[in-house]
Formats: C-alpha cells, sequence, structure tokens
C-alpha cells in the first residue's frame, strides 16, 4: 500500500526552490561556458581553413611565405550558410599584379583605448579624425606623420563613437555616438568641450554635413532621417526636420547639390528622397540585392570633370559582397529607379558585421562610357573624355597608372583592408591588393580626398595610413 507523501512546510518549500534556482543557474553558466568553448573552436576552425586554402593556393603558384596572395577560393561564411551562389557581375578575385598598384603601411597610429570604429579625413587633406568605441575622438596632422594626435577629446560621448564628418573649411569636425547625441568640435582651437550638441530620438548610425556646412543630416536607429539647421536655437528633434523610414537607417549619403539624400537601412533597401519637396516619402527605392540584406555603408564615387555628381554608388551590406551602383540614367532624367549593378566585388568577408568603404580617383581618371548609362538608343555621343571599349581603358592605365585609375577600398572581418580597380566596364573589376596588418577587424577606410593615401581602423585600437608604394610608369607624375 503507497503512502501519502507528507506536504512540504513553507519553509522546506523555499528551502526546494532556492535549491532547484541554485542549480540552474549553475547549469546555465556550464552551459554557457561551453557555448564559449565552442564559438572559440568555430573561429579557430574558420581561420585554420581559411589560411589552409591560402597555403595551398599560395604552394600552388609556386609562392614561398610573404605576400598574402588570395584567391577567393572557398568562402566558409558562405558554405557555412549554404549560399554559394554566383551574383551576376561578380568575379573570383585574386590580386593582381598587371596594374603595378601597391601600397604599403607607413606609420600606425596608435592613441585609443578601445576598438576604432570609424574615421574620415578632412576636405583639405592636412587632417584625419578617428572615432572609437573608447568614448573619444583623435585628430591627426597628415602631413607631419606623427603618431601623436594633434586633438584628443577624451570623453567626446558617453557611449561608443560611430561617425564623424567635416566642415567643408576643415576647422569643424561633428562626432556621432550611440548615446544618442552628434557634436560639433572646434578643431583649429583644440577646445575639449563641443560647440553644439544635437540631440536625436535614436542611436547615430551616421552623419551628413551640407556644402554650405549650416545643416547636418543625421541616421538614426529610431527609423528615422534628422536634419538639424545651426542657425537656429534648440539643437533637439523638436526644432529639427524629419525624414521617416519603416526601419533602422544605418547609413546616409547627401548629394553635392543637398538637393537628394540617399539612405541604407535594416531590411536592404537603398532609398533616394527628395529634401525639396514637402512628400516625406522616398522618390526611389531600390532592393539592394535578392536577400535585401541589411546595408551598414552607401557612398558616392568622387565627382569628374564638368558633373555636379557621382556616377557610381558603392553599398556595403552584410552578405559579404560589396555592390557598385550604377546611377547614371538616373543623374541624365531617366527613370528614378534606374539604378542598375555595375560590379559585384567578392573576396572580403563582412556578413554580420558594419563595414565601411572608399573611393579613390585619379586625377587624370577618365570613366568608362557604360558608367554614364549610355545605351544604343541614347542620341548623346560619348565625347573624348569617355572610353567605349575595355582594350582603351586598359592601355591608358598601362600609360598612367594610378592617375588614371578608379579604386574602391573596403574594410574586412579578417583584419585585412581590400583593394579593387572598378576603372572599366561592368563585372571587369579586379582585386589588385590585400593590405595585411590589423589584428583585429578593419571597420573602416577612408581616402585622402585627392591623393593615393589610405586610411584604415580596426578593433585592435590602431589607425593605419597606407601610401602608395609601387606604381606603374606615370603613376607619380
Amino acid at each position: 500500500m503507497l503512502s501519502k507523501s507528507t506536504p512540504l512546510s513553507r519553509k522546506d518549500g523555499e528551502t526546494f526552490y532556492k535549491t532547484q534556482v541554485e542549480l540552474m543557474k549553475q547549469e546555465k553558466k556550464t552551459l554557457q561556458e561551453r557555448l564559449e568553448i565552442l564559438e572559440k573552436e568555430n573561429r579557430e576552425l574558420k581561420k585554420s581553413v581559411h589560411e589552409l586554402t591560402l597555403a595551398i593556393e599560395n604552394g600552388a603558384k609556386g609562392q614561398v611565405g610573404g605576400g598574402y596572395n588570395t584567391q577567393f577560393v572557398f568562402d566558409i561564411d558562405a558554405a557555412l550558410d549554404g549560399d554559394t551562389n554566383r551574383i551576376e557581375h561578380s568575379t573570383d578575385n585574386e590580386p593582381s599584379g598587371q596594374e603595378e598598384i601597391r601600397f604599403s603601411c607607413k606609420i600606425n597610429l596608435e592613441a585609443h583605448a578601445g576598438a576604432v570604429y570609424c574615421l574620415a579625413f578632412s576636405p583639405c587633406g592636412r587632417f584625419l579624425a578617428s572615432g572609437s568605441f573608447d568614448k573619444s575622438v583623435r585628430v591627426w596632422k597628415v602631413e607631419n606623420a606623427s603618431d601623436r594626435p594633434s586633438v584628443s577629446i577624451h570623453s567626446a560621448h558617453d557611449a561608443s563613437i560611430i561617425d564623424l564628418a567635416w566642415s567643408s573649411d576643415s576647422t569643424l569636425a561633428y562626432s556621432g555616438g550611440y548615446d544618442k547625441y552628434v557634436k560639433e568640435w572646434d578643431v583649429a582651437s583644440g577646445r575639449s568641450t563641443p560647440l553644439t550638441t544635437f540631440s536625436t530620438s535614436g542611436m547615430v548610425q551616421a552623419i551628413q554635413i551640407s556644402r554650405s556646412d549650416n545643416l547636418i543630416y543625421v541616421a538614426t536607429t529610431a527609423n528615422t532621417i534628422t536634419w538639424f539647421d545651426r542657425r537656429a536655437p534648440g539643437g533637439d528633434e523638436e526644432s529639427a526636420g524629419v525624414l521617416k523610414n519603416d526601419s533602422n537607417v544605418n547609413t546616409i549619403y547627401l548629394s553635392n547639390d543637398n538637393s537628394t539624400i540617399t539612405s541604407g537601412d535594416r531590411l536592404g533597401f537603398i532609398k533616394t528622397w527628395d529634401l525639396r519637396k514637402a512628400d516625406t516619402r522616398p522618390t526611389s527605392v531600390t532592393e539592394n540585392g535578392p536577400e535585401r540584406r541589411p546595408i551598414t555603408h552607401v557612398h558616392a564615387s568622387p565627382v569628374l570633370r564638368g558633373e555636379d555628381e557621382g556616377r557610381l554608388l558603392a553599398v556595403n551590406s552584410y552578405d559579404n559582397y560589396l555592390r557598385v551602383y550604377s546611377r547614371g540614367e538616373r543623374l541624365l532624367g531617366g527613370s528614378p529607379s534606374a539604378m542598375r549593378v555595375q560590379h559585384v566585388l567578392r573576396g572580403h568577408h563582412n556578413r554580420n558585421w558594419p563595414i565601411r568603404s572608399s573611393f579613390y580617383s585619379g586625377k587624370d581618371y577618365r570613366p568608362y562610357r557604360e558608367t554614364a548609362g549610355w545605351n544604343s538608343t541614347n542620341a548623346h555621343e560619348a565625347d573624348d573624355f569617355e572610353f567605349t571599349t575595355e582594350e582603351e581603358v586598359s592601355e591608358y592605365k598601362k600609360a598612367i597608372g594610378i592617375n588614371g585609375s578608379l579604386l574602391l577600398a573596403t574594410g574586412s572581418v579578417d583584419g585585412n583592408a581590400y583593394l579593387f580597380d572598378i576603372s572599366g566596364g561592368s563585372g571587369t573589376s579586379k582585386l589588385i591588393q590585400v593590405l595585411e596588418g590589423h589584428q583585429g577587424r578593419c571597420y573602416s577606410v577612408d581616402f585622402h580626398p585627392s591623393e593615393p593615401v589610405l586610411a584604415s581602423c580596426s578593433a585592435d585600437s590602431i589607425v593605419k595610413l597606407w601610401k602608395l608604394s609601387r606604381a606603374s610608369s606615370g603613376a607619380n607624375s
């Protein structure tokens, strides 16, 4: 005969409950430790597979040690995700020596105590600003190539700094952080207190400054693009203009004439907004690839002779592809949604990480006709400024080197910066160099406004300056 169990007293019940909670906590801790071990092993496995692939590839080419001459032969992230489909206009790139363009690291800038997430050259090219997860802003004099910053603002924000921008005269710098503030700094005087502070309802993702320096545009996690007029009192969103999006706005690019702003968002849409209209809906919407992976950075190529806007738009997103769109037909007054993919760059790694890129246009660069949106039905004829065949592009670059090239650099999760030549037509892009040196994720790169000088920043807390060390004939003339 079964006996009835004795009911637990209140005291015994509480003791039993506390014991079970402690057991659950211990089990949770054990599982977390095991998960951390597995994640570490997984990272090491990825790294080993990647390094093994490079070793096999380099060995097949008779290379011993030294250079990182990598072919995109095995994408471990894509393999694990089951995403191995080829994208139109993409190429399996390996660093090519054909162009004879090579950069080397000239100096390490070490002053930050945390990961350096963003950097920006001043329009005059004399200064480089860097922002970090250590909440500080540093400003470096490029011409002196000193490893000590000329301006240090140690507690610029109460949270990580996400983006930086400059006034057109290079005297003011702007920083945006996860503390929901944009701050204006007087770089010329070196003051460590902001001139003005602007508050937003969401964490700041990106900043753009109008050419007049009067308007500040801010992308936020509150699904908004907010702009402030520096001449108006206030500094909060009640005194600002707001465009509302349907998801986080991760990045923005302001046109040179301040008439439109292009945004990239968490849902993978590239949108253009006409700032001259009262209508707050976007005038065009483009899906960034078939999977519409979240976009981390958009920016246009440098403006060419006699033009008002850059012809190309570079788009970083969470899928290991850097897409380059031709904006030509739209700029020529065609369909407002006429933006097509011209290059899909592969080789770098930025799946699930916010990585940024930067254009460099040689002083004598002449575009390929396709980049202007020309087609067989267009009544216009290309002038002597544009090339109409790939042979013309190739011969021109051989003659004058980097001065005749259009380059695009991007950061990467593997700690490298990747340098592509996109001077030609669709699908002709080349990975010309992998810049090694960082010991952590390379979050961002930025080219000098006029010289072949590249800055990169990383989770290793270091900013690197890369300068042209080798180029074909005429490149340095």
